[in-house]
């Protein structure tokens, strides 16, 4: 179930990491992530590369090798962690501009992570956070 809408806080405009980013297709990845229907409440999700070139299609020449290009460079800067294997991507410091504010919230989260794949790279990680 995606979300009906996501944030993006005004502070990430002066934000070191995103103006670390190597282009505007970079940046425009970024925004999608934070705020794209395919997410969820924790920040951590599948998203195949197609869907990324799907959904920017003109932003993004509708190539793969240019969501690729983009998520190589998320990654450079520490924004994100993208596990190819698994098709799934998290965003670094989601609960930081997103916590966990009641229990119903809580048990969407629990039930959001439980729907990772169980051999994604960072799954470990994120339990703790």
């Amino acid at each position: 179930m995606s979300r009906p809408f996501g944030k993006v806080t005004s502070s990430l405009w002066g934000s070191s990491k995103f103006r670390a980013l190597a282009s505007s297709k970079s940046r425009l990845a970024y925004i999608y992530l934070l705020t794209n229907d395919h997410g969820n409440s924790i920040g951590a999700y599948r998203l195949p590369l197609p869907y990324i070139s799907a959904d920017l299609e003109g932003d993004l020449d509708g190539k793969p090798e240019t969501a690729k290009s983009v998520i190589a460079d998320l990654q450079r800067v520490g924004l994100i962690e993208y596990d190819e294997a698994e098709k799934v991507v998290m965003i670094h410091a989601w609960f930081d501009h997103n916590p966990i504010t009641n229990a119903n919230h809580m048990a969407g989260a629990a039930r959001a992570f439980s729907q990772l794949p169980s051999r994604t790279s960072f799954r470990a990680r994120l339990a703790v956070d």
